[in-house]
């Protein structure tokens, strides 16, 4: 047993480096990158994306831990409506950009989509594939991958990107940025829509 925490940064995304042996681990592939055992591959599986109130409406026996949350004035609250009223139209037009150090940490990303391009990653043993949101709002996919038919879309009832295979079991998926999805799978397919 591996008791791991975040340990720095590779290619923009945190390594988890664990305890016992001072390994660093890439979090999203499961691969040992350096350290005594580097090289060794960790089981995978990806966690669902979903709200609470969908999760207790397919699980109503489920039982959630909330954080420590912080109690709010009257005029924190007050600050926090008026930033939003007098700058919410400038926000809307912000772009997302690196935090500071981030661009030092990567080599060179795959230019065929801007790097802050949102999407569901979806990999699966020697297969990865994104899929843009730009795509999937649009409308369920049905793509075909490794001879099978993969769904992808956005669940209704939560607004949460999903895929899943035709029996229902779904492969490793990540809502993920490009670049960060990118740099972990190289070789990565581009869903694109034949059909606009």
């Amino acid at each position: 047993m591996h008791q791991f925490h975040a340990g720095g940064l590779y290619n923009g995304l945190i390594l988890l480096r664990d305890e016992e042996t001072g390994t660093y681990w890439d979090h999203i592939s499961g691969e040992g990158l350096h350290g005594p055992l580097a090289g060794y591959q960790l089981d995978v599986w990806s966690v669902n994306i979903t709200t609470v109130a969908n999760a207790l409406e397919t699980y109503p026996e489920s039982q959630f831990v909330q954080g420590g949350v912080q109690k709010r004035s009257f005029f924190h609250w007050l600050g926090y409506l008026l930033f939003q009223r007098i700058f919410a139209g400038k926000m809307s037009a912000w772009k997302p950009k690196y935090p500071m150090g981030f661009k030092r940490t990567m080599t060179t990303v795959d230019g065929r989509l801007p790097e802050m391009t949102t999407g569901l990653g979806v990999f699966d043993g020697e297969v990865a594939k994104f899929y843009p949101m730009k795509q999937l709002k649009q409308g369920t996919i049905e793509d075909h991958v490794k001879g099978q038919t993969l769904t992808v879309g956005i669940d209704r009832s939560d607004g949460t990107p999903f895929a899943m295979w035709e029996n229902g079991e779904r492969p490793n998926q990540l809502l993920s940025r490009w670049y960060g999805f990118s740099l972990t799978f190289p070789n990565t397919e581009i869903y694109a829509n034949e059909h606009p």
